[in-house]
């Protein structure tokens, strides 16, 4: 008997359908659970303002031995500037630090392109150097971003990165800039008896 009870459950079990179906009017009203990850977000500290600091006389030196130049312009000009850098193979795949060196001043291009600042990010997996968009939640890591791809013996064309982060910053300033709906508001609901 034992067994015919189990083997009814799953009949039963397999039969319900896993995934709900709603019509397109019930879509609209659908309240979608949000995950959101916690963070924290901090100015750089000293110490920290002094790393991105010494990434930046990295770069210079790299660009003054490479290219006989030391001018960052923190504008899209610097793109180029690193290109060269890549092109040239002026820096180790290993020397991880010196690629990231090279994510600084690419952020600093971001920064001075869309408005961003320099933020500490912090949540469950770490702290993170990062680009925020006003006091959103609209971040940008451009200090990993030619790291990664070298890890990962990815090509780099600096101009098209950041093109496509461009329009990500655009996309998402555009969107804080939406008119939002008022948030949604319990209400009672009365019978009417006529």
């Amino acid at each position: 008997m034992v067994l015919m009870g189990s083997w009814a459950s799953l009949v039963s079990a397999a039969s319900e359908p896993s995934v709900i179906q709603i019509t397109p009017e019930e879509l609209e009203n659908y309240e979608f659970e949000i995950e959101e990850t916690p963070f924290e977000v901090s100015s750089p500290s000293i110490g920290q303002r002094y790393i991105f600091d010494r990434s930046r006389r990295t770069v210079r030196d790299l660009l003054a031995r490479t290219i006989g130049s030391t001018r960052l312009t923190e504008d899209e000009s610097d793109l180029s500037r690193l290109q060269v850098l890549i092109d040239r193979r002026a820096i180790r795949k290993a020397d991880v630090e010196t690629w990231q060196a090279l994510g600084v001043v690419f952020g600093d291009v971001l920064v001075g392109a869309h408005g961003l600042k320099w933020v500490m990010y912090e949540d469950e997996l770490g702290a993170s150097k990062a680009l925020q968009w006003r006091d959103t939640a609209n971040f940008v890591f451009p200090v990993t971003v030619f790291s990664k791809r070298v890890q990962f013996n990815e090509s780099i064309d600096v101009a098209s990165i950041y093109a496509n982060i461009s329009a990500d910053i655009e996309a998402f300033k555009e969107a804080a800039n939406r008119p939002r709906m008022p948030a949604r508001q319990q209400t009672e609901q009365f019978e009417i008896e006529l």
